[in-house]
């Protein structure tokens, strides 16, 4: 099994020192919070903010907007509680077609025995969630290094009552060497730009056996998907994704009141703001 640094203990000492700096600010009549609760009280008022502003108002049915369960896509069936723990991209995650370019090869991948699976920059966790699901009985090391997401995490791990999603903190570069040969995994990387330090010729060798899904974003890392691609065609299948136009992810969502909307409705609805030159690459390893 791998050893990673647990932040259990440490994430509960945190959040008792939150309740308390709350009480005592409620004692002593204080407006201030400490900055954890602050930034993420913040985080889910923009996110309120954001639904009412775009996403209600082309939303007939309101019960898809206080349902609690996922019940499209890649991640249905999985509860997520309140619509502003889903933080990002809610209308595609709510409609199914949240990063549907991948659910073909995820799907394909499911075939693949696995030992364990690492998810590097988990958020709220809806893939950590399904990948526990799909592969029963294995850890799946979920990674989020912001606390207040991490707490997020640790409740939709609790809601969908997965036993095997384990859940740490900041994923560090040491790590890459800590893959025993042999030992098959996969490694789901969403980490904003780090993605071009841990994948390179020098951590390679631990990579043999690892099937790798990892979003590239050559805004924050310039030259990184090509340069992954480079690497990693030496030991693996490599797989090179496009993101889909707004307009042609608008064509895959199954809903016919959504089809009545003007086309630019449609676009705004899903319109997430991801970056366009955020590609994917899934890597399969040769010898799994």
């Amino acid at each position: 099994m791998l050893q990673f640094t647990n932040i259990d203990a440490e994430d509960s000492s945190r959040r008792s020192s939150i309740k308390f700096q709350k009480l005592i600010g409620k004692f002593l009549k204080s407006k201030g919070v400490p900055k954890d609760v602050s930034d993420f009280n913040a985080k889910q008022a923009y996110v309120l903010n954001y639904v009412d502003r775009e996403v209600r108002p082309h939303f007939p049915d309101n019960n898809l907007l206080h349902d609690t369960t996922l019940f499209r896509g890649y991640c249905s069936n999985i509860q997520f509680g309140t619509i502003e723990n889903l933080q990002a991209g809610i209308a595609q995650k709510l409609l199914g077609v949240y990063e549907v370019e991948l659910t073909d090869q995820l799907e394909t991948l499911e075939n693949r025995r696995y030992d364990w699976i690492i998810n590097i920059g988990a958020a709220e966790g809806l893939y950590s969630i399904r990948f526990s699901r799909t592969w029963k009985g294995i850890p799946v090391y979920s990674f989020e290094q912001d606390f207040a997401t991490r707490q997020l995490l640790r409740e939709m791990k609790n809601l969908n009552k997965v036993k095997n999603v384990v859940i740490l903190g900041e994923f560090k570069l040491e790590y890459m060497k800590s893959f025993e040969k042999g030992s098959r995994g996969m490694i789901f990387s969403d980490c904003e730009g780090f993605e071009q330090l841990l994948f390179t010729e020098q951590t390679l060798p631990s990579l043999v056996d690892i099937d790798l899904v990892i979003e590239t974003h050559d805004h924050l890392a310039a030259g990184v998907h090509a340069g992954l691609v480079q690497v990693l065609s030496a030991t693996h299948k490599v797989e090179q994704i496009d993101q889909l136009t707004l307009k042609e992810r608008c064509t895959r969502v199954n809903e016919d009141w959504f089809r009545t909307l003007p086309e630019k409705a449609q676009i705004n609805l899903l319109n997430e703001d991801r970056h366009p030159s955020n590609r994917w690459i899934i890597a399969s390893s040769l010898s799994n």
